[in-house]
């Protein structure tokens, strides 16, 4: 995962700054078992709770930047 300091982020982009890593080992999993990346399914997690099309983050990624110095 990318440092912060690496980051560029795109207009419709979503950082996630501080997230515990059991969480981010539950999205790899919950991610692969679908076929998708992490970013693909966060974002429809994000895309159902916001009750919005899924089509409307068609260009946006998550980024989860490496907490490590």
């Amino acid at each position: 995962m990318p440092k912060l300091s690496e980051i560029e982020l795109g207009r419709n982009d979503i950082l996630i700054p501080d997230i515990d890593d059991a969480l981010i080992a539950d999205f790899r999993r919950c991610a692969a078992l679908m076929g998708r990346s992490v970013s693909d399914y966060v974002l429809d997690i994000v895309a159902r709770g916001a009750v919005l099309p899924r089509e409307r983050f068609a260009d946006a990624y998550v980024v989860i930047p490496d907490d490590t110095p």
